[in-house]
């Protein structure tokens, strides 16, 4: 049986002025969040980047930008869930990790 507290903790932050955001994403025993983080291109558009996607992903609107952003920690939220029940499930600790690297 299931008996351990899985606690994550997802921050967007948007700049409407700057038109800049960042979606983190806490995790307990997680001393720096997975960061992904939208702004401008000096091309036009948008950038959205994290540190386990080496090419920034671009979008045409602030908006979209956002959602991806969004998107991206919300997909990583769902593997840490299923990672920390699988280990769970099997009896073992949940690791607890260093860093964004070692997210990815």
């Amino acid at each position: 049986m299931f008996s351990q507290r899985i606690t994550r903790r997802l921050i967007v932050s948007v700049d409407p002025i700057e038109q800049r955001a960042a979606v983190e994403l806490h995790g307990a025993g997680h001393p720096l969040p997975y960061a992904v983080t939208a702004g401008p291109d000096p091309a036009g558009g948008w950038l959205v980047a994290d540190a386990c996607d080496p090419e920034p992903t671009w979008r045409a609107t602030f908006p979209e930008a956002i959602g991806e952003a969004i998107a991206r920690a919300g997909d990583m939220l769902e593997d840490q869930l299923v990672r920390a029940l699988l280990r769970a499930e099997a009896g073992r600790a949940t690791p607890a990790l260093s860093g964004a690297a070692d997210i990815c």
